[in-house]
């Protein structure tokens, strides 16, 4: 029984891996066993660099679990990056302009352009739900992926052919965040949205407003 493909998604959905395991019985002890390599090389090094999939991962807790994960499409996010950068120095140009007398304004203007690059920045880093491999026998109802060969028992594992690993919680593939966005980044991914919409909303009124007519009366 193979995975479901949607090749215009580059996605695969894993198998329950009862059925894995009932086409193959002497697949369990394989599975199991690279499942617990992997378990222990990730206690003991949980600070160091280990290449999962396409992606590239930092920091894995105790349970295995990357804490940094960045992408295969990093060069698009470090392009994301950049153009968040120069917007932020554009944006803080019009807010200085703002009178004094409306200090309030200021310092909303500069909460919201914190939360949108700080979200932006969480969004590239963080992992997006890659699950750590975990032996067969600890798992209920089990799922199993054979591309990227991992045991997992999550809500909405799905396999990334981009980034070539299983995701929890998979919503889609963001090149320019450079990797998935999936369940523990999709609250940052829909922060950063939203906080995008109202910091360009806000500076586009304080440069019609202020800015503007400040540049026309310096001449």
């Amino acid at each position: 029984m193979k995975p479901v493909s949607f090749q215009d998604l580059d996605i695969d959905t894993p198998i329950p891996y009862s059925a894995e395991i009932s086409s193959n019985s002497d697949q369990e002890a394989s599975i199991s066993q690279d499942t617990y390599t992997f378990d222990e090389s990730s206690k003991q090094s949980r600070c160091g660099f280990q290449k999962i999939g396409n992606c590239y991962t930092f920091l894995h807790s105790k349970e295995g679990k990357p804490m940094i994960t960045i992408g295969p499409d990093f060069k698009f996010s470090i392009i994301m990056l950049l153009g968040a950068l120069a917007y932020l120095v554009l944006a803080t140009y019009g807010i200085r302009k703002i009178s004094d007398s409306y200090w309030y304004v200021r310092i909303g203007m500069y909460a919201v352009l914190c939360v949108f690059f700080g979200s932006m920045l969480a969004t590239v880093l963080v992992n997006p739900g890659i699950p750590k491999m975990t032996r067969s026998k600890d798992l209920g109802n089990p799922m199993y992926c054979r591309k990227c060969k991992i045991v997992a028992d999550g809500y909405r594992v799905i396999h990334c052919n981009v980034c070539e690993v299983c995701v929890e919680g998979y919503d889609h593939h963001c090149p320019w965040m450079g990797k998935c966005i999936a369940s523990r980044n999709i609250y940052l991914f829909n922060l950063f949205i939203v906080s995008y919409v109202i910091s360009w909303m806000c500076n586009i009124l304080t440069w019609l407003i202020v800015v503007v007519p400040h540049l026309i009366k310096g001449h």
